[in-house]
């Protein structure tokens, strides 16, 4: 159907998001409240990316950030949505479709702003998330130094036959 990601529906309803292919996903509301799905429900993939999000939305943009339930149709009262992960960093949803499996429910197309550009909260925490990762931003880097470890080559590297 030519979709670039899949989110996955609670196991139990099929009715609440728990995440993306590798990434956990975030949804964000007019009242500058991030909702997440909860860790407690045991099936989704605690991150340190996902942490580190919700610090930086907690701190640097002064977002109210939760961990809670969220179904396809409170994506309609949603003004952006986004992903996030090691390799995804955080990657904004322009878009939504849900086509259900069962005739019980009706299809949902829900579109994020323009559908292509960045929402300018989910822009402001990737702008920031990577200047902490590359120590672009000196005041960012002493704030969240303690983020970072680098790891230097050394002779006792895995894979050394020696």
């Amino acid at each position: 159907r030519g979709y670039d990601e899949a989110l996955f529906l609670d196991a139990v309803g099929g009715e609440a998001i728990e995440e993306a292919g590798a990434s956990n996903f975030f949804v964000v509301f007019p009242n500058n409240t991030i909702v997440t799905p909860p860790l407690s429900s045991g099936t989704i993939l605690p991150g340190v990316t996902r942490e580190s999000v919700m610090e930086i939305a907690r701190k640097e943009c002064g977002c109210d950030v939760c961990e809670g339930r969220v179904t396809v149709g409170d994506l309609r009262e949603a003004c952006e949505a986004f992903c996030c992960g090691t390799g995804a960093g955080v990657t904004p949803v322009g878009r939504v479709s849900f086509h259900p499996t069962r005739g019980e429910r009706e299809a949902l197309e829900i579109t994020f702003g323009d559908g292509e550009s960045a929402g300018p909260l989910t822009e402001r925490l990737y702008n920031l998330l990577r200047d902490i990762q590359t120590g672009s931003d000196q005041q960012l880097t002493k704030k969240y130094g303690h983020w970072i470890h680098i790891v230097e080559p050394g002779e006792d590297e895995v894979g050394d036959d020696q």
